[in-house]
């Protein structure tokens, strides 16, 4: 029946949250409730940030850090699973199709049997359904039923998991009701609460109109960890509240709660409730419920009784003086009242029956505290890495790949003290461009086996000195899902020739797990006959670009007998639970470079990796003595070197070359003993979000947008939500390494990713390098760093398939989005004659955006104006009637210029008085504003000059042609500039008449393209029963208060001796603007009008136009 109030012509109406319908609140409701929303997010939450509350609750009858969980006061013992049990079973979903041929997902879940999907007309279009499973199976009814108006499909039993149902009919514009219902073992109840709407567990199976309602609920038919997650609320007249994340409750039947809704009108409601099963399925449920009058809650009425005095204690920390007999309370912050046990709102929120309901994005106590909705599902995973080699594999590889194997057990065997760290691997074989084997391990004994058997023992002689390599590298982050923490080793002794064709690939599916990227080029036997290797090579260059993107490096062994002593020291001191903290990419190293490196109070070891010829490493600890570690190996350009129990400090790294134009590339780790430890590292992990409230939204910077970076930390301590943080970027431009963003950041403790930092924009395609600083209780900074890449698309975690981009496996093709096509979706399609560039589209003239879709203008048009340096007009009708008008400007005009020009000195530059009468314009003066003789000679000659003229209609509409054309500057035009201010006298009617038409047409254009503020003041006879002369009706004035309400301007019927009084709101027009209108067909009963003023507001106009017979204006208290 809820849906029976929709319209069906009018798609749903999807309401944010209950302040979203204020204007039809109850009035009483809508006093205490009303608040101006924050106008600044960031501004809002850093002031949260600034101003901690407490770690530790002590507000009765509410637990955790923050008093964010509600204690019921008494517990239900009584509950009924079957609460909302119908004739045909359960409802488990209920939509608005829209169109009786759109598509909707349902979710079926393993407690669910005796299924029944109806989707019922409003019209005789016979409406069908059909059921499409995720493998495009098509599902057979075991009973239906057909009619003109509904369709119903029975099923005994779907195997559980989502199904897209797909409506059809002989229309296509009718619209269909689609309801789901079925028998099922996990139910919900509950209700609704009105009084002590966040403690009371006795809930109501109506809700309250025109009140503000808790909404309790409890699951039945499974066990924990199954849960409640949001619910949503469809209304009547097309009204749907969004999802909203429902909290949690202690010591009550019905632990999960959301508060608050508001029915804005009685009748017919739904919930629709989803949340997460025992095996950590989705699943959905539907509750019918009425909205009915009832009595408001008291607690809602202001109290009755004076404010007590004298307090005998403080509550919420507050601190109690005592004066000359008299107690007082000093209280803590966000607290108020003469004891402080009333809650001060902030970020936007709104204090009922002394507690505060938060705007979306903020939560906690005070709503100080940011929380992003949706939160981030992003899983880090650092404590499962998975270890991924991809080698190339031929006879002349054996004894290589005989080396790797032992480097690989013996890391292994030295970690069994903690067996489940390192229990997943990968292994990728590969020659002349073919994939032999691609594999994933649970098991290291298997991931030997495989490696034994299949790569060092090969008879292949094929291949020659370049290969697909980053190929096979791809389909190593294919079908896999790698954890962050992850390390891949390619291994090869060719070099890759299929950069172009993967590299937009790997750097799409590796920005989700972000796994280092090590490649090993070893050097290859003189029997394969290849060139001598050059570490400026093309396929060399093409490993360091991978590599350098996810913080790995790239190197080349020269000696084929040391890959062991190679991948052995690498991968030995970083394996373990170590952290990146300091990147270094140069093309030219010769001229050295220092950094600043911060090492924590717990480091155990610190390892630095770095390859260059002729690189040397230099590090001065915080009283400026050099610290030597010790060499771990050394084959070459690569180095790897190790400093046990460094002290926590400032240290220096200078990293120079006797080699001019060489090239270097250093990691620092912080690496930790390979041991069982109880005081973990510190691990950070990053992503960009779009604003304060949003969590992690995309997993790369993009160009041409504001990228907010966020981190998310581990193993810091409680402290966390009071530490402080800080991120520098650095990229390497003209080559020159370059500082190009530094922020402290925001703590947001309601979301995953809880350090937020104000936005940078990037350029295409480069590389950033971030060291993310955040100090600890000690005093001591932990650092940690990373790479990022600036792209020109969202970079999206690749499908668990071999499709890219977005693309979807379906019946073994790749389905593609929007403007890529190929077998994988690989290939950029770029219109309006754009071309696909690496990942990006090169753009014509006249054209931008990812996929060159978006019109962009190829001359940058006038900057917009902000109201300096403009005119103000004066249009004054020279009649008879008029005259009296004329009497009354000259005796208020001074002062009323006067506050103009103190208001400010730069607002208006000249002034200009045109005289119009029923033949057309009497004359016109155009002066500086510092000048105004002439103005006021003009106006008191026609004041004076007794004008004969008793038309009806004057020619207003040449009187405004005359001032936006007819002006001149010299031999030129003189335009009138943009919020320029225009007050139009008159007193007879504007002459209307169709040869005027084309005129009050290119009038009024003009000047709403110029945003002109035209004020039009009309002398009205009161004494008429009409209020015009001539037999004018209001009609007569349509064309000219169109131009003044269009704009910010105002038409004005006075009677007479107002004009006065009503032209001294000119000089409050100075840097103003309308912040709300408000119109009612209605006004012979009382109408409260609600309008927001910030702290910035130096002047408030109230304008009532219309018969009333009184007003007043009150503040907020």
């Amino acid at each position: 029946s809820v849906f029976n109030t929709w319209i069906p012509s009018e798609d749903a109406r999807i309401v944010e949250d209950f302040s979203h319908l204020s204007q039809i609140f109850h009035p009483q409701a809508h006093a205490e409730e009303h608040t101006r929303r924050k106008r600044n997010a960031d501004e809002a939450a850093r002031f949260a940030s600034g101003n901690p509350i407490t770690r530790a609750c002590d507000r009765p009858g509410y637990t955790g850090q923050y008093c964010e969980f509600p204690i019921c006061e008494s517990f239900n013992p009584v509950c009924n699973p079957e609460q909302f049990l119908g004739d045909d079973g359960y409802v488990v979903d209920l939509t608005d199709l829209g169109n009786c041929t759109d598509a909707h997902k349902i979710i079926v879940d393993e407690t669910m049997f005796d299924i029944r999907i109806e989707v019922q007309s409003l019209d005789n279009v016979s409406p069908k359904l059909t059921i499409i499973d995720d493998n495009g199976y098509i599902g057979t009814p075991d009973q239906s039923i057909q009619e003109d108006d509904r369709y119903v499909a029975v099923f005994k039993f779907i195997p559980a998991g989502p199904y897209t149902i797909q409506s059809s009919a002989s229309s296509n514009n009718s619209r269909c009701i689609l309801t789901t219902t079925a028998q099922t073992t996990m139910t919900i109840s509950g209700g609704f609460q009105t009084d002590e709407r966040d403690r009371s567990d006795f809930p109501e199976e109506t809700a309250a109109a025109h009140q503000f309602n808790s909404i309790l609920l409890t699951l039945h038919g499974t066990r924990a960890p199954a849960a409640l997650k949001t619910v949503s609320v469809v209304g009547p007249e097309n009204y749907v509240l969004r999802p909203r994340v429902l909290n949690k409750r202690y010591g009550c039947q019905h632990e999960f709660y959301f508060d608050s809704l508001f029915c804005y009108s009685t009748g017919s409601y739904a919930l629709i409730v989803e949340g997460v099963d025992f095996f950590g399925n989705l699943f959905r449920r539907v509750a019918p419920f009425e909205c009915v009058n009832k009595p408001l809650s008291t607690t809602s009425l202001a109290p009755s009784t004076p404010q007590p005095t004298n307090p005998s204690s403080c509550a919420n920390g507050g601190v109690l003086l005592e004066s000359g007999g008299t107690t007082t309370c000093i209280c803590q912050d966000h607290w108020s009242g003469y004891d402080c046990s009333q809650a001060l709102c902030v970020n936007g929120g709104t204090r009922l029956a002394g507690k505060c309901f938060c705007p979306i994005g903020f939560e906690e106590v005070h709503c100080e505290q940011v929380k992003c909705e949706p939160n981030s599902e992003h899983g880090f995973g650092v404590d499962r890495p998975t270890l991924v080699f991809v080698v190339r594999v031929n006879v002349h590889q054996n004894d290589i790949l005989k080396q790797v194997q032992q480097a690989i057990d013996e890391v292994v065997a030295s970690l069994q003290f903690d067996p489940t760290y390192l229990s997943r691997f990968r292994l990728v074989i590969f020659n002349a461009h073919k994939i032999r084997l691609s594999r994933q391990y649970s098991s290291v004994n298997d991931f030997d086996w495989d490696f034994e058997n299949q790569a060092t023992k090969s008879n292949d002689r094929f291949g020659q000195c370049e290969d697909g390599v980053l190929g096979a590298l791809a389909a190593a982050l294919t079908d896999t899902s790698l954890t962050q923490g992850s390390m891949i080793y390619v291994i090869t002794d060719a070099l890759t020739d299929d950069y172009k064709a993967q590299i937009d690939g790997i750097i799409q599916m590796n920005s989700f797990a972000r796994a280092t990227i090590n490649f090993l080029h070893i050097d290859p036997e003189a029997s394969e006959k290849c060139e001598k290797f050059d570490l400026s090579d093309p396929g060399f260059r093409a490993f360091e670009d991978v590599a350098n993107r996810f913080g790995g490096l790239a190197w080349h062994v020269t000696d084929r007998k040391r890959v062991y002593d190679v991948l052995f020291g690498h991968l030995n001191s970083i394996i373990y639970r170590s952290q990146l903290m300091l990147t270094l990419d140069r093309e030219e190293c010769g001229k050295g470079l220092g950094k600043v490196m911060q090492i924590e109070s717990n480091a155990e070891t610190v390892v630095f990796v770095f390859t260059g010829r002729d690189f040397r490493l230099e590090m001065k600890d915080p009283e400026g003595m050099i610290i030597k570690p010790r060499t771990v190996v050394n084959e070459g350009i690569f180095t790897v070197l190790s400093w046990d129990t460094p002290l926590a400090g400032t240290y220096l790294i200078t990293a120079t070359s006797d080699t001019p134009t060489a090239a270097c590339s250093l990691r620092a780790y912080q690496a930790s003993p390979q041991e069982i430890t109880h005081n973990p590292q510190t691990e950070a992990y990053w992503a960009i979000s779009t604003g304060v409230e949003a969590d992690a939204m995309m997993y790369q910077p993009l160009a041409g947008t504001e990228n907010h970076p966020v981190f998310h930390i581990e193993d810091f301590g409680d402290d966390v939500d009071s530490a402080f943080a800080f991120l520098n970027m650095y990229a390497v431009r003209n080559g020159v390494e370059q500082e190009v963003y530094a922020s402290n950041g925001l703590f947001r403790g309601g979301c995953t990713f809880q350090f937020y930092f104000p936005s940078f924009r990037c350029r295409p395609n480069e590389n950033l390098h971030y060291e993310f600083n955040i100090r600890n209780k000690q005093g001591f900074y932990v650092q940690r760093a990373g790479v990022m890449t600036c792209f020109n698309y969202v970079p999206t975690p690749s499908a668990p398939t071999d499709c890219q981009n977005g693309g979807v496996k379906h019946n073994g093709t790749c389905l593609c989005l929007a403007h890529y096509e190929g077998e994988h979706c690989q290939n950029l399609i770029c219109d309006n004659g754009g071309t696909p560039l690496f990942s990006t589209c090169k753009c014509p003239v006249g054209w931008t955006g990812q996929f060159c879709t978006l019109p962009q203008c190829p001359e940058c048009g006038p900057l917009p104006s902000h109201g300096y340096h403009v005119d103000m007009a004066f249009l004054v009708e020279v009649s008879q009637k008029g005259v009296k008008q004329i009497e009354q400007l000259l005796g208020i005009l001074p002062d009323i210029i006067r506050d103009v020009v103190s208001q400010h000195p730069d607002w208006i530059d000249r002034l200009v008085l045109i005289g119009y009468d029923s033949k057309g314009v009497v004359g016109m003066v155009d002066s500086l504003i510092s000048n105004t003789a002439n103005f006021f000679d003009a106006l008191y000659t026609w004041s004076t000059s007794n004008p004969k003229d008793d038309e009806c209609k004057v020619q207003i509409w040449k009187a405004i042609d005359t001032l936006l054309n007819g002006r001149k500057d010299g031999n030129e035009r003189r335009a009138l500039p943009e919020r320029s201010i225009v007050n139009i006298i008159e007193a007879s009617v504007p002459n209307g008449d169709g040869d005027n038409a084309a005129l009050i047409y290119s009038s009024s254009e003009e000047l709403l393209e110029i945003r002109t503020i035209v004020n039009f003041f009309q002398s009205t006879n009161w004494n008429t029963e009409s209020g015009k002369d001539c037999g004018a009706t209001k009609a007569s004035f349509n064309d000219i208060e169109r131009i003044a309400r269009r704009g910010d301007g105002m038409m004005y019927m006075l009677g007479n001796g107002d004009l006065g009084r009503a032209m001294r709101m000119i000089p409050t027009l100075f840097s103003s603007s309308i912040v709300y209108k408000y119109h009612s067909n209605d006004c012979g009963r009382q109408v409260m009008v609600y309008f927001p003023l910030d702290a910035y507001t130096q002047t408030l106009t109230a304008i009532v136009y219309g018969q009333v017979t009184g007003y007043n204006m009150r503040k907020p208290d």
